[in-house]
């Protein structure tokens, strides 16, 4: 009787998100035209990226070159699905016409956003799981990482979902916030070990970057891949960080929402 008392207690408006989400997230293996390229790129950029390891790193690094195949794979995934969505553009232009219907705007650009990065992620894992065992990495290396990244997909998606509302809501009042989208990729690119590990960066750099955000995203995330532990933090401070980020863009959501419904031209006349 308690799975039917719970599922009594689910409110009515969140399984059409939950349905919206997984349409976003089943029409990005739909869509593979758009992806095809950077599919290809994928294997091309691990590849690099690895050799430029052994060639900078590999003496003094914390990672062995089968370990640091994978990394590079799970960073690399996590940077090519970062805000680069097509839906945030998309979400805008139903503004107005949302606002007059009983679901909620920002509820569906955030179960939008949540689906499809999720579906872009699945993808860039499936092809992840074919692609490392022929660059050296061991299945069974591979298999266990890719598991272990399974775990954190929720609270990253959350987290990314509410990152790209943000900036779908500020467009409502600005118009235009395509332009900040690159700035902001490039700053988590370098601060958040995407080339490489932070943890073979020199001090005072690493620590500086394991403060920001950045390697809470990137960094952790392929080092608890990798060697199954967070770096030099424990998993309820990772937790925690994340939680708090969520709440802060969570916030700020709101906040750009209700200013975009206040000051938006086609909206109250």
């Amino acid at each position: 009787m308690l799975p039917v008392r719970l599922i009594a207690h689910i409110p009515s408006w969140l399984p059409f998100y939950i349905r919206y989400a997984g349409f976003q997230l089943k029409g990005r293996f739909t869509d593979w035209a758009s992806s095809l390229a950077y599919l290809l790129l994928y294997p091309f950029f691990i590849w690099l990226l690895t050799h430029l390891w052994w060639r900078f790193n590999a003496d003094q690094g914390h990672y062995t070159g089968q370990e640091i195949c994978i990394y590079l794979a799970i960073t690399e995934l996590l940077f090519m699905t970062f805000l680069r969505s097509s839906f945030m553009e998309r979400s805008n232009a139903d503004f107005s016409i949302a606002l007059a219907r009983p679901r909620s705007w920002l509820g569906l650009t955030f179960a939008g956003q949540f689906g499809t990065t999720l579906g872009g992620r699945m993808i860039y894992l499936i092809a992840a799981l074919i692609l490392l065992p022929f660059l050296g990495a061991p299945w069974r290396m591979v298999l266990t990482s890719c598991l272990r990244f399974i775990l954190l997909l929720p609270a990253l998606g959350i987290l990314e979902a509410l990152m790209a509302s943000v900036l779908a809501s500020a467009q409502l009042l600005w118009h235009e916030t395509r332009y900040l989208v690159l700035p902001i990729t490039k700053i988590f690119l370098a601060l958040g070990g995407v080339f490489g590990p932070l943890a073979d960066y020199g001090e005072p750099g690493r620590s500086i970057f394991l403060r920001l955000p950045a390697s809470d995203l990137f960094f952790q995330v392929g080092h608890f891949c990798v060697k199954g532990e967070f770096y030099q933090t424990t998993a309820l401070n990772w937790v925690i960080r994340i939680s708090i980020w969520i709440t802060l863009f969570g916030t700020w959501n709101l906040w750009f929402f209700q200013l975009a419904k206040k000051r938006h031209q086609s909206f109250g006349g």
